[in-house]
Order: structure tokens, then sequence, then C-alpha cells
């Protein structure tokens, strides 16, 4: 039933989660109450949206669960931006994390134009048949 487990994408989001949770452990003190729960919180949205998402029952409603679970990824992307910047987190670590979420984002925006296309299509189904009668 829970099938979102199975799927490629959620294996990456996942991932990463994990990956961003490792990093954290290098933020100085002085962020351990500012910046480490922040990206915590947007993380696991990626994971949490991603996944109520897959719950819904119609294309529409899952293609913005998928759109806000893209929102969080450019979130914890430029949260990595800042923490590479203030040299918080090795840069072969940051690219490494980049590189993860381009390839993420470009497959979250397969997804969603996928489910765009889907759902016009069965409104378009629709009107031709209400057309028909």
């Amino acid at each position: 039933m829970l099938s979102y487990r199975r799927t490629t994408l959620w294996v990456k989001i996942v991932s990463l989660m994990n990956q961003v949770y490792d990093l954290l452990e290098l933020l100085p003190a002085a962020e351990k109450f500012a910046l480490d729960p922040q990206m915590r919180r947007a993380v696991t949205s990626i994971v949490f949206n991603y996944a109520e998402g897959y719950g819904r029952f119609h294309d529409r409603e899952f293609g913005n669960f998928l759109s806000i679970t893209r929102g969080s990824l450019f979130e914890v992307d430029s949260q990595i931006c800042v923490c590479e910047e203030r040299k918080f987190f090795p840069k072969d670590k940051c690219d490494a994390i980049h590189s993860i979420i381009d390839r993420i984002a470009y497959e979250l925006t397969l997804f969603i134009n996928k489910k765009k296309r889907d759902d016009k299509g069965k409104k378009q189904k629709r009107c031709d048949e209400e057309d028909a009668e």
C-alpha cells in the first residue's frame, strides 16, 4: 500500500535527508539553535510533503504537494549555500549535496509536469464526454 517508499525519488530524498543530518553535526555551537533546526525542518519537509502528496487521491493534489516539496528542496539548497559561504561545511560535501539536489529537482520537475499533463488530459476527457451527451 505505501508504494511511495518503493520509488527511486523517495530513496533519493531520504538519502539527501540523511546526508544533510550528517552535515549538521559540523555546525558550530552558535548555529545549533538557529540554522540547525531550520535546516532539519526544511529537509524533513521534503520527505513529508512527498509522502503526503503520494497519499492524495487526485493528481492535482499530488502535484501541489510535489510543488511544495520542490520549494523545500530549494530552501535546503540555499541553506547549504549559506553554510558553504560561512565555511561551516567542506566544499566537497556541499558540492555533493548540490549535485543530489539538482538531480532531485530535475526529477521532481518532470514528475510535476507529468501530473499537470495528466490532470489536463482528464479535464479534457470529461469535457469531451459531456459534449458527446
